[in-house]
């Protein structure tokens, strides 16, 4: 998915949806924080579980080529240079 999927289906919904998140545990939350970061694919394949496929850089675990991506917080505390869900 891209900006621009994501900003297609977001204009179907009311607006006054709130946005949340699956959490690794199954339960679900409210998204605090939207940033773009710089992220790198892990060294390790962590397909299917709950660890997740990237890492932000800096980290000494990562792969292949880095690229720029939106990032959505659970935690408004994760923010840097964001603006609040």
């Amino acid at each position: 998915m891209n900006i621009a999927d994501l900003i297609a289906k977001l204009q179907t919904l009311p607006p006054d949806l709130p946005v949340m998140l699956t959490v690794s545990e199954g339960g679900i939350d409210y998204a605090r924080a939207v940033r773009v970061a710089d992220v790198v694919r892990h060294r390790h394949d962590w397909s299917c579980t709950p660890i997740g496929q990237f890492r932000e850089l800096p980290d000494d675990n990562a792969s292949g080529e880095p690229f720029k991506a939106v990032v959505i917080e659970l935690d408004a505390l994760h923010m840097i240079g964001g603006d609040d869900a």
